[in-house]
């Protein structure tokens, strides 16, 4: 995989043609890569000679885009928007089905006008859903009090732990049979269940719940917010010193 940014694309296809020496490795190219194309962003109509000569240089590697077309990945403060943060794979990655789920995530913020392109590298795989409705409270739980109540329930069945850290969990054990691991895992999960049972408090659901929220994401979410408007006043004051001049004579 290549992260790239490419303000120049004549350097960008020399500096990128080094990276690539084969049609049989399968690449991604992923980035801010500053050229639009019709095809994928609606906001235009002509190309200019750089990025036809890009383009043509990326299909001529097997390349293809992956973004879902005319979905904008910057927006500024003007409501102008476009379409140049792109994810491109070659034909070798797309036969290995390497890479899926790429989707713009206007979700993920950030102080940059760019948005998030997340995606999925690897076969594609079931997908285990994370229950939210097991009624405790992760957030509020007392680290010391669930390890104490862990050791008890362990202490309480020494007999069959001792049993099991000899005969299977131990570095010394190379290998296992599928049952053998099945009855450790069932083992070590109840353990932990009876602890999460005895220390973790009620979890209170309302609407806007969110279970994997945190005392530090609401922290590091504040401070976030304020450094973007700091940094989006800024940005108003270099763009329009003369309402910035403005307001300095108004305050005399």
């Amino acid at each position: 995989m290549i992260n790239n940014n490419s303000p120049i694309q004549e350097w960008t296809a020399d500096c990128l043609q080094i990276h690539i020496p084969r049609h049989s490795t399968p690449t991604i190219i992923a980035g801010d890569w500053n050229m639009r194309d019709p095809r994928w962003d609606n906001g235009i109509h002509t190309l200019n000679p750089c990025t036809r000569a890009m383009i043509e240089w990326l299909h001529g590697l097997t390349f293809a885009l992956m973004n879902k077309p005319n979905v904008p990945t910057r927006e500024d403060n003007h409501g102008h928007s476009s379409t140049i943060d792109l994810v491109f794979t070659n034909k070798a990655a797309m036969s290995t089905n390497i890479l899926s789920k790429a989707y713009v995530n206007t979700e993920i913020g950030s102080l940059s006008d760019h948005h998030a392109i997340t995606f999925t590298i690897g076969p594609p795989l079931d997908e285990s859903p994370c229950p939210t409705d097991n009624g405790l409270n992760w957030k509020h739980v007392d680290e010391e009090k669930f390890c104490k109540a862990l050791k008890d329930i362990i202490e309480r069945n020494r007999a069959e732990h001792t049993d099991m850290v000899r005969d299977l969990l131990n570095q010394n054990r190379n290998t296992a049979s599928e049952t053998e691991l099945e009855k450790a895992i069932n083992m070590i999960q109840d353990y932990l269940e009876q602890a999460a049972a005895k220390t973790v408090p009620a979890r209170q659901i309302v609407k806007r719940s969110k279970p994997w929220w945190t005392k530090e994401l609401t922290r590091a979410y504040a401070e976030l917010r304020s450094t973007r408007e700091v940094l989006s006043g800024w940005m108003r004051e270099f763009h329009h010193p003369s309402l910035f001049l403005a307001e300095q004579v108004d305050q005399k």
